[in-house]
């Protein structure tokens, strides 16, 4: 019975265009199915890419919170086939092999020596985890910029308009009172949140409702 009806519904949404006008029909279709897909900022071409996430400020907080973004983020454009993407451990074996050379590497030169075409370039602005004001319960915010360099001319490909990059920020949502919401797990939320959003920036996704955005816009 449920089969028929769910045809009965999709038989009358592709009709009612042409019997009363596009509007009726598009918003049967959208109760139907949900919000149109959205499309990606930048298609990355299908390169080698670095994805390094750092906090230029040198925090040694924000250094494990760039790690954990940094390794969500991976996953997540993994799960897309957004880029064919460089191993992380070259860049610790880099790093450890002679950490005064590393830190004086410019992207584009870093890029060259894991083997990278691109880097996808994260910079962790702020990450903070506190509870509001007359509240017990933690939320997380997390504020990046988000660009992609060309490492054989070290220019950003893309966003061509904004060349520090785009900002994006990220705030977990209170947890219920009765949750065992503990900093750890805040943490690990807020930096899955935003890996999310960031790789969304690269490839098609449909939202789940029209409350569902990238939260791009001032980062700090």
């Amino acid at each position: 019975m449920k089969t028929r009806t769910l045809f009965c519904l999709l038989t009358v949404a592709l009709a009612l265009p042409s019997l009363a006008g596009c509007n009726v029909g598009g918003a049967i279709g959208y109760k139907l199915f949900g919000p149109p897909a959205v499309e990606a900022q930048y298609v990355p071409p299908q390169e080698p890419m670095l994805v390094l996430v750092e906090n230029y400020r040198g925090s040694a907080v924000r250094t494990a919170d760039a790690e954990t973004l940094g390794r969500y983020l991976m996953v997540e454009l993994e799960n897309h086939k957004v880029a064919p993407l460089i191993p992380v451990d070259k860049v610790y074996e880099l790093r450890t092999s002679n950490p005064a050379a590393f830190k004086k590497m410019s992207m584009a030169a870093l890029g060259r020596e894991v083997g990278a075409k691109q880097v996808l370039y994260v910079d962790l602005q702020d990450c903070t985890i506190g509870a509001p004001p007359g509240s017990e319960l933690l939320k997380g915010r997390v504020a990046v910029q988000v660009r992609v360099v060309d490492v054989e001319t070290g220019a950003t490909r893309w966003p061509a308009e904004a060349t520090d990059g785009i900002p994006m920020a990220y705030e977990t949502p209170l947890p219920r009172a009765d949750e065992n919401a503990t900093e750890a797990i805040v943490r690990a939320r807020m930096h899955f949140g935003m890996a999310e959003r960031i790789a969304k920036l690269f490839y098609k996704w449909k939202p789940v409702d029209t409350t569902e955005t990238l939260d791009m816009g001032e980062s700090g």
